[in-house]
C-alpha cells in the first residue's frame, strides 16, 4: 500500500486552500541502493548496541561499584564514559 503526498497551499490574495496530491503513477519510488542499506543497518546497529550497553551493563557497574572503595569516583567516571562514548 502505498501513501499519496498531500500538500495544502494558502492563498494570501483571496484567502483560499488549494490540495495537490502526488497521484500514484507520477509519485517518485524511493530506494535506497545496497550501499546505502549497508551503511543505514550498520549505523542503526552501532547505535542500538551502545543503548543496550547503557541500559543493561550500567545498572549492574552501579551495584557493584558500591561495595568497592571509591564507588562514587568510579561510577561518575562510568556516567562520564557512557555519555560522551
Amino acid at each position: 500500500m502505498r501513501f499519496l503526498r498531500v500538500t495544502w497551499y494558502y492563498n494570501a490574495l483571496n484567502g483560499s486552500f488549494h490540495m495537490q496530491s502526488d497521484s500514484p503513477r507520477t509519485a517518485p519510488r524511493l530506494a535506497l541502493t545496497a550501499s546505502e542499506r549497508r551503511a543505514s543497518i550498520s549505523l542503526a546497529s552501532l547505535f542500538a548496541s551502545r543503548m543496550l550497553g547503557l541500559f543493561l551493563l550500567l545498572p549492574v557497574f552501579a551495584v557493584a561499584a558500591q561495595s568497592l572503595e571509591g564507588a562514587w569516583i568510579r561510577l561518575a567516571w562510568a556516567w562520564h564514559l557512557a555519555f560522551t562514548g
